[in-house]
């Protein structure tokens, strides 16, 4: 599901839904998506702002945030993470932002996979922790 929101709203979303909201402030900045994972009952506003905070010092352009409450699923199986994918391969996106490897999957093969699914869609997925 995608809803359309105001910049003040996104620290709110409902789990599992893909919250749009994000202005194109510069066409020439790279467009990018950040995907979060919900795990338990917080919302992840930390993870949320690192990203945010990662892509406005390189100067992107955040044009979508996903939070995503479906981790205990492999990558292939998570419609929100797909979509993700498909906003990659509709040139929606350029990039996908994530705080660490594990929010995609912790287990390395299950992460290459993806990582590699996004490479084929002409982008890439830029961990902003290590």
């Amino acid at each position: 599901m995608i809803h359309n929101r105001s910049h003040a709203a996104i620290c709110q979303p409902t789990v599992g839904e893909v919250v749009k909201e994000h202005e194109r402030r510069d066409a020439k900045g790279l467009q990018v998506v950040i995907y979060l994972a919900k795990a338990g009952s917080a919302f992840p506003e930390l993870e949320m702002r690192s990203c945010e905070q990662y892509a406005l010092a390189f100067g992107w352009n955040v044009t979508l945030t996903v939070v995503d409450d479906e981790m205990g699923k492999p990558p292939q199986e998570r419609p929100l993470l797909l979509a993700v994918l498909q906003a990659v391969r509709g040139r929606g996106a350029e990039a996908v932002l994530v705080p660490s490897r594990a929010t995609i999957s912790p287990i390395d093969g299950e992460f290459d996979e993806f990582a590699g699914e996004i490479e084929k869609a002409g982008g890439f997925i830029q961990v902003t922790r290590r």
